[in-house]
């Protein structure tokens, strides 16, 4: 029975693909909405992804677009990741399948609503949409039960020293987000790293035999060089690891912390700062931070949902 009712908010984006692959194959969702936001690649290449992917996996949320990029500067991409279309340059199937009338914020509210307070929010991308959403609807918290992100880091980051992509991108939304009073997790490139997917582990995935080996097979190879083109031997597969935990939670070990978000800092931009060792005793603790991962619990996951689509 799905009682878990869900939205996706993404930027689609290969790891992207998988996570919505993932959630898609949990039989305790509900996946109310997939909603769209700039990032991994412009608005309108994220939100043709996100349709083509739910026409792919005949899936029957809503689809609808959002910000086109950040609150208050310039959008950046990550092509050199993530292809010129978005995804890896794979070509999806054509799909004649209608975005929702209504934008992603308001989406977001009118689903929190129906879901009487049982909604979680799993953010994937730039946090722009859940910004938007949160100054629209003065109320929302009260309906969303939990945010769960995939983004920030308790150590370094992948764009400068500190950034993770996601909050880097849109520095000042992920500050709104955290500053909300809904209970947060934060999935970040500290956990979603330490769960790289070795040559050896890809080639036991992709032994898995799977309806839609042919598209997995070319996403992965893209990756692959995309990651070693920047120096790693292996994968990360970031916000597939987000929908994991909220799947199973024994996947990660979090922690709560506060954590404050760096909007401005000229080295430090989009730096998740969290208290590790909390030494400011009069801050409440906003977030659970994920500190730790069972790999051998993700990449299991991750065959699981191979064989879903068998």
């Amino acid at each position: 029975m799905k009682n878990i009712p869900i939205i996706v908010d993404t930027d689609p984006g290969i790891d992207d693909f998988f996570a919505i692959m993932l959630a898609n194959s949990h039989d305790q969702f509900d996946i109310k909405a997939i909603t769209t936001v700039a990032g991994n690649q412009v608005l309108e290449k994220t939100t043709e992804n996100a349709l083509k992917i739910a026409e792919l996996f005949k899936m029957k949320a809503r689809i609808a677009k959002g910000a086109e990029g950040p609150i208050n500067c310039e959008l950046r991409t990550a092509g050199n990741i993530h292809g010129n279309n978005g995804l890896g340059d794979v070509m999806l199937p054509d799909t004649t399948r209608k975005l929702d009338k209504d934008y992603a914020w308001d989406v977001i509210y009118q689903e929190a609503v129906k879901s009487e307070g049982k909604l979680q929010l799993i953010a994937i991308g730039p946090l722009t949409n859940v910004a938007i959403a949160l100054l629209k609807y003065s109320d929302l918290h009260k309906y969303i039960d939990k945010i769960v992100i995939m983004g920030g880091s308790t150590e370094s980051g992948n764009r400068d020293a500190y950034g993770e992509f996601n909050i880097w991108v849109d520095p000042i939304a992920a500050d709104i987000v955290f500053k909300s009073g809904i209970p947060l997790t934060m999935v970040g490139l500290n956990v979603t790293m330490k769960a790289g997917i070795i040559p050896q582990q890809l080639d036991e995935l992709l032994s898995v035999t799977c309806k839609f080996d042919t598209q997995i097979r070319q996403l992965f190879t893209f990756l692959q060089k995309s990651y070693a083109q920047v120096g790693y031997s292996f994968i990360a597969i970031h916000d597939a690891l987000a929908i994991a935990y909220v799947m199973q939670q024994e996947v990660l070990k979090c922690k709560p912390y506060y954590v404050a978000v760096e909007t401005r800092g000229r080295h430090s931009r989009g730096r998740t700062v969290v208290d590790l060792d909390r030494s400011h005793k009069t801050k409440a603790l906003n977030a659970h931070v994920a500190i730790d991962v069972d790999k051998e619990m993700f990449i299991k996951i991750l065959k699981d949902m191979l064989k879903y689509y068998n």
